[in-house]
């Protein structure tokens, strides 16, 4: 009976993370799968030869439109922050390169 429920758990969420992400092209549910481990192996190598890896229509529209919903529905509760930093939000590195991405400087607006 446990392995049932767990099972209809499992089953419950996979179907939530559909509605999220788009598991045909990104099966992130499948971690077991050759598809996941491709994906894992060309975003590793993404991230090692470029410093970030994006993933492009990882989001459902349908997600994405629900997100952007939430939060129009929102703006009257937000705090907003607008600031200057680095992407460690510390003073940098005075030993690298002024342009270096541990020093270079990125605004930042956010509402929370």
């Amino acid at each position: 009976t446990k392995l049932i429920l767990l099972d209809s758990l499992l089953q419950e969420k996979a179907m939530f993370l559909k509605d999220i992400v788009d598991l045909d092209r990104y099966p992130i549910n499948q971690t077991d799968s050759e598809k996941f481990q491709q994906l894992m192996d060309n975003c590793r190598s993404l991230y090692k030869e470029r410093g970030l890896v994006t993933l492009p229509g990882f989001l459902t529209a349908r997600a994405i439109s629900s997100a952007v919903e939430s939060i129009n529905s929102n703006l009257d509760k937000v705090w907003p922050t607008d600031a200057t930093h680095n992407i460690f939000l510390d003073d940098g590195d005075s030993s690298l390169d002024p342009q270096h991405i541990r020093n270079k400087k990125f605004p930042t607006k956010v509402c929370a």
